[in-house]
C-alpha cells in the first residue's frame, strides 16, 4: 500500500524569510549552504543569519523533494526541525518521508508530537493513520483516518479507510505472535498457531539470507497476516492467479496448510524480498526488477522460458523492459506468466553480467536518487536503451 501520491505543500518553510539563493543553476550550491550554516553557528543571536539558514534548509528540502531524493530530504528536514521543531509542514514532510523509508514507528512519533498543537490537520491525521496501519495497528489507523476525512474529504482516504475497516472486521478475533523481525496474525486455533510458528521460522531464515544477498536490513518489524482463502480474496481484491500479496504487509492464504513445505518457504521468501526491495529502493524499483529479484533470490530459474524468449525476440515481439515498470495486476493470466518470466530472465541477465554487488548498489542508489534509470547509468553504465540491447544480446547468446 503506497501513501497518496501527492506533493506535500511545504511552502510554510519559506514564509517571511529572505531567500537564500542556495539553489543555483538548477542544483544546490553546497558550498554556499555550508557557509550559511557556519555563519549561523558563529552568530547564534543574529536573527538575520538564523533566518537565512532556515531559508537555505527549506529551499534545499524543496529541491530534494522535487528530485525525489528521499534520504537527502529526510536528513535536511531533521536539521531544519532542530531550528523549527513546531513547523507543521516540516513535520508532515518528515513523517511522509519516514513512511516512504519504512520508518513507521519514527513517523508515528513525529506525528504524535506534532498533533499536540495540530489536532485539526487532515493531512496529519491521514499520515498518522498510515503510520499506524503499516505497523498493523488497525484500530488506531481507522480512528485517525476517520478524523482526517471529517476534517477534509478525499476519496483516496475514504477508500483506504474502507480497506482498513474491512481488515478489522475480517481479523477481529485473530491472534497475534511475534519474532525478532515479524508480527504475525492468524485465526486462533491450534493448527493455525503451529502454522504461524512455522511461518515465522521460515521468514526469519529468509530474512537472514536476504540481509546478505541484498546487503540491507529493514529497521522495523514486518507485518504478516494469514487468511482462509475466501477471506484473502475479499480483503486483497486480487485476481485468482495471485498466490500471496505484499502491499506493505505480507498477506498469505493458508489453503488448509498444516506444515511448511519447500513451496511455501519459496513463496514466503518471494514476498519478503519485495519488502527488502521496497525499503532499500525507497519504493522506486521498477516492477520487472522487483518481481525478477523476488523470483531469482527465492530460487526460480528462467531456463525453460529461454526458447520462447528467443522466438519472441526473433519475431520482434519481446516487450521492452522500460514498458514493464508498473503493476501486472490488470493483465490477463497469460500475459502475467510472460511478464514474470521475462522479469526473471532480465534479472538473471543483470546478475550474471554485472553481479549481485552491482544490484545491491543499484537498489541503494535508486533509493537515494529516486530514479532507477539515473542509478543504472551510474552503476551499470547504461540507461534503458543500452540495457535493452544488452539484454536481447544475452538472450541470443544463451
Amino acid at each position: 500500500m503506497e501513501i497518496l501520491n501527492e506533493t506535500l505543500d511545504i511552502g510554510g518553510l519559506l514564509q517571511e524569510k529572505v531567500p537564500s539563493r542556495v539553489i543555483q543553476d538548477g542544483k544546490i550550491n553546497e558550498q554556499r549552504l555550508l557557509e550559511i550554516e557556519k555563519e549561523s553557528q558563529r552568530n547564534p543571536e543574529d536573527s538575520e543569519k538564523q533566518n537565512l539558514y532556515r531559508s537555505a534548509l527549506g529551499e534545499s528540502v524543496q529541491w530534494h523533494l522535487k528530485q525525489n531524493h528521499q534520504a537527502a530530504a529526510l536528513s535536511v528536514l531533521e536539521h531544519y526541525l532542530l531550528l523549527e521543531p513546531e513547523d507543521l509542514q516540516a513535520n508532515l514532510a518528515l513523517s511522509w518521508l519516514q513512511i516512504r523509508q519504512g520508518q513507521y514507528q519514527q513517523a508515528e512519533n513525529t506525528l504524535s508530537r506534532a498533533k499536540i498543537k495540530n489536532e485539526n490537520s487532515s493531512e496529519l491525521n491521514y499520515l498518522l493513520g498510515m503510520a499506524y496501519y503499516m505497523q498493523d495497528k488497525n484500530s488506531q489507523a481507522s480512528r485517525a483516518l476517520r478524523q482526517s476525512l471529517e476534517l477534509k474529504y478525499r476519496p483516496q482516504i475514504e477508500q483506504l479507510l474502507k480497506k482498513v475497516d474491512q481488515e478489522n472486521w475480517a481479523e477481529n478475533e485473530y491472534k497475534q505472535a511475534s519474532s525478532l523481525h515479524f508480527v504475525i496474525r492468524y485465526e486462533g486455533n491450534e493448527t493455525n498457531q503451529t502454522l504461524g510458528e512455522g511461518i515465522l521460522g521460515s521468514l526469519e531464515k529468509s530474512f537472514s539470507e536476504l540481509e546478505n544477498q541484498l546487503n540491507f536490513s529493514p529497521r522495523e518489524a514486518i507485518a504478516v497476516v494469514l487468511y482462509p482463502d475466501e477471506v484473502f480474496r475479499d480483503v486483497t481484491k486480487t485476481p485468482s492467479w495471485v498466490s500471496a500479496l505484499n502491499d506493505g504487509k505480507i498477506r498469505f492464504p493458508i489453503k488448509g496448510l498444516s506444515t511448511i513445505d519447500g513451496n511455501v518457504q519459496q513463496i514466503l521468501k518471494h514476498e519478503l524480498t519485495h519488502s527488502f526491495i521496497r525499503l532499500k529502493s525507497g519504493g522506486n524499483c521498477p516492477l520487472w526488477l522487483n518481481e525478477g529479484l523476488a523470483q531469482y533470490l527465492s530460487g526460480d530459474t528462467s531456463r525453460q522460458f529461454l526458447p520462447m524468449a528467443k522466438q519472441m525476440l526473433a519475431q520482434k515481439r519481446i516487450p521492452l523492459l522500460s514498458s514493464m515498470q508498473g503493476s501486472f495486476m490488470s493483465m490477463a493470466a497469460a500475459q502475467v506468466v510472460w511478464a514474470y518470466q521475462e522479469s526473471l530472465l532480465a534479472t538473471e541477465f543483470v546478475a550474471k553480467t554485472h553481479g549481485i554487488e552491482d544490484i545491491q548498489r543499484l537498489l541503494h542508489l535508486t533509493g537515494v536518487t529516486g530514479n532507477f534509470e539515473r542509478a543504472a547509468r551510474t552503476i551499470l553504465r547504461k540507461g534503458y536503451p543500452e540495457l535493452q540491447q544488452e539484454f536481447e544480446d544475452y538472450i541470443q547468446s544463451q
